[in-house]
């Protein structure tokens, strides 16, 4: 039997398929990596404070995985002076093959306030676009009689703040 490597987006009407010599893993294990699409809350002209996101991800086998939020292009991974809102998380895997887990995840999109090496406290993130980076850390565990893995983001809330920056165009007085 040949194996191969599928991935798309869900309602996207976009799907893939690899050819069988990339998609045949041999088995070991191939880590998996999306991101969500750009989410501006507040539109591209306007900022917005994040305070947190929701993150549903479905899937059919117990997977270790880590969510990375990204605020204006920027990976809030604890490098270059960020801070770290990585959440590593695991999804269980499912009693029976067929089934699926619903994971939600919450992560805190925050900087932290560090003074003298202790932290004193944590500010909401402004920006104008948040993204989400979603990749698995170890090798799945699939339930007896299941062939393939199948993860995907089902959803995402995102509880902001508009902050209404945009400044009103002023015409020529009549």
């Amino acid at each position: 039997m040949t194996q191969r490597l599928f991935f798309g987006a869900p309602g996207g009407g976009e799907f893939f398929a690899l050819d069988p010599i990339y998609g045949d893993d041999d088995g070991t294990f191939v880590p998996f990596v999306a991101t969500t699409e750009l989410f501006t809350p507040a539109g591209w002209l306007d900022e917005a404070t994040h305070r947190t996101a929701t993150v549903v991800v479905n899937s059919n086998a117990g997977v270790p995985c880590r969510l990375t939020p990204i605020l204006d292009g920027t990976a809030l991974d604890g490098t270059g002076g960020t801070s770290d809102c990585r959440v590593a998380f695991t999804i269980d895997t499912p009693t029976d093959a067929g089934r699926r887990r619903v994971t939600k995840v919450v992560v805190g999109l925050f900087q932290r306030i560090v003074v003298a090496g202790t932290e004193r406290g944590r500010v909401a993130l402004r920006g104008t676009y948040v993204q989400f980076l979603l990749e698995t850390t170890g090798a799945p565990t699939l339930p007896t009689g299941e062939q393939s893995i199948d993860v995907r983001f089902d959803g995402i809330e995102l509880d902001y703040s508009p902050k209404g920056n945009r400044q009103p165009t002023v015409g020529p007085s009549s």
